[in-house]
């Protein structure tokens, strides 16, 4: 975790460390399809999902020193999910026949970093890290309608595509203020 929020903290570390950490997304939504004012709602509907995966996993190798510690690490971390879907279908009766609407948001973000650190002093470490983020978002919604006659009709189809990039530079320090106690900056 110190190389996502203060690299300076590897500064501590005195062996060989792994971490890996699995995730588990559950999301529910659900929609009401409403009746003319007055009247119960028509339909609802809900949706749910849940995924299990990798959310981040590191390592941190300690350099022997004489003096002071010199750590370097690497981590790859699931920053966002956007993964999501909700669908209703139901008879309207101010549309006088079936609509039928599904909303579908997939993707995320990763985020890849090595980093660096080093007691600067016996009370102040400092670290740097390096991080590339990478990752996608889709969003899809579409609207059908279907009347009295068998043919469907769509009403609205929306959505896009995007590829996230980018790149973050980060620096922190953590000083000893007590025996037990660091006070720690991250920029």
């Amino acid at each position: 975790s110190a190389v996502i929020y203060n690299p300076a903290g590897l500064a501590q570390m005195r062996r060989i460390e792994w971490t890996l950490a699995v995730g588990s997304l559950s999301a529910k939504e659900s929609s009401t399809l409403k009746s003319v004012a007055g009247y119960p709602p028509l339909s609802t509907a809900k949706g749910s999902m849940s995924a299990s995966s990798i959310s981040s996993f590191g390592v941190a190798f300690p350099v022997p020193t004489y003096r002071g510690s010199l750590v370097f690490a690497g981590a790859y971390n699931r920053v966002k999910e956007f993964d999501s879907e909700l669908r209703v279908k139901g008879y309207s009766d101010s549309w006088d026949g079936v609509l039928d609407g599904r909303s579908v948001d997939t993707g995320g973000v990763n985020m890849w970093s090595i980093a660096g650190a080093m007691d600067d002093s016996p009370t102040v470490s400092v670290g740097l890290s390096a991080d590339y983020y990478r990752g996608d978002h889709a969003l899809e919604e579409k609207r059908t309608y279907a009347g009295t006659s068998p043919d469907w009709y769509e009403l609205f189809h929306s959505g896009y595509d995007d590829r996230l990039r980018g790149w973050n530079l980060h620096g922190g320090m953590l000083v000893k203020a007590a025996h037990s106690i660091r006070i720690g900056l991250g920029v």
